[in-house]
């Protein structure tokens, strides 16, 4: 960056709304096919619910999906995209060389973090659109979100088979509104951990870690 250059640095917004642009356009092709597989994934889904001739190919607790954030597997697969959407942004791209993007005037370290920051965003809201049409695919279904039953609880297996009162204990469980945050957080843990690991000292050399 020159003298000549100082008074056409572009402001911080219009260099963070260029880069979530950018970010997008990376993306859309894998995009794209993951949410064709979605919709295919849901319209299966919906027909074997409520089909009963389809039912009886599989099992009748098709019928009755419960979508609930700690059995489903969102969280694995929250952190799967987490790890995987880098790969997916810098495609392409030298994270720290000669290439279009850098030749802005503006700092290369703020153009890696808010690519970084471009990309969490994005993955935030990917996995909310996700999250919200696997919610519409289970309540078109048939099923319900969340869990609100009786369990039981065992204390002693001895105890239980011999009828001793106390071993089993009745627990009303119930899905928290907290956890179908785990998706999100389970993301946001994974998708910066990738990225340094993936950088290297690249990364901690532009930002002075």
């Amino acid at each position: 960056m020159t003298d000549s250059t100082v008074d056409r640095i572009p402001p911080m917004k219009a260099v963070w709304i260029e880069q979530f642009r950018v970010v997008g356009l990376a993306i859309r092709r894998e995009g794209a096919l993951a949410a064709l597989a979605l919709v295919l994934g849901s319209v299966v889904l919906i027909a074997f619910s409520r089909m009963p001739a389809l039912q009886a190919i599989v099992n009748e607790e098709m019928a009755e999906l419960v979508f609930d954030p700690n059995e489903s597997g969102g969280g694995f697969v929250a952190v799967l995209v987490a790890l995987l959407l880098p790969l997916v942004v810098w495609k392409g791209e030298r994270r720290f060389g000669d290439t279009p993007l850098w030749s802005m005037p503006v700092d290369h370290r703020r153009h890696a973090l808010l690519k970084v920051a471009a990309g969490w965003v994005w993955l935030l809201a990917i996995l909310g659109a996700a999250l919200v049409w696997v919610a519409l695919t289970v309540l078109a279904s048939g099923g319900v979100m969340g869990v609100d039953e009786v369990r039981l609880l065992l204390h002693d297996p001895a105890g239980a088979a011999a009828g001793t009162p106390g071993a089993v204990e009745s627990v009303n469980w119930t899905t928290l509104w907290w956890e179908w945050a785990l998706p999100f957080t389970s993301a946001s843990a994974a998708y910066p951990g990738f990225l340094t690991r993936s950088q290297g000292s690249d990364l901690r050399a532009v930002s002075g870690w």
